[in-house]
């Protein structure tokens, strides 16, 4: 398979079909390709490097979550005696802040329902990695003299 199926198999699966099927649909649209040892061989090493890549995510990940879990990121902001601040702190702000205080790269893709902050204290950082538990930390803005 070239492509994902739905009903039949996904990217890099031997299926065997009817004939009639592979010859008016399948390879016609470039779903699939005939099976010889040099295509199967092909898509063993797609899914070999496919699981490596996989690996290493998962080991990135684990680095991160080692560096990252339990931790609290510190910012400052200038803040209104109510504790709002006047300009609010944006997940770019916070990505930018975990790379310089803990030397992790991430994207902000990877946080769990972040919005922009508001206001001084404490707030809930949930970062959601492949295939494992996210990590949680806190940020803690204070107020910036």
């Amino acid at each position: 398979m070239l492509k994902d199926v739905g009903g039949l198999g996904k990217r890099d699966q031997v299926k065997e079909v009817s004939d009639g099927y592979a010859l008016n649909y399948l390879l016609p649209h470039h779903l699939a390709e005939r099976a010889d040892s040099k295509n199967i061989f092909q898509a063993k090493q797609r899914q070999a490097a496919e699981q490596n890549k996989t690996i290493r995510r998962q080991q990135i990940a684990e680095q991160w979550r080692q560096k990252l879990a339990g931790r609290v990121l510190k910012l400052s902001a200038k803040a209104a005696t109510t504790g709002k601040l006047y300009r609010a702190i944006t997940p770019d702000e916070i990505v930018q802040a975990i790379k310089e205080q803990f030397k992790v790269n991430l994207t902000g893709q990877e946080f769990n329902n972040l919005h922009q902050l508001k206001s001084l204290g404490e707030h809930p950082l949930e970062i959601k990695l492949t295939g494992l538990n996210p990590i949680i930390m806190t940020i803690n803005i204070t107020l910036d003299n």
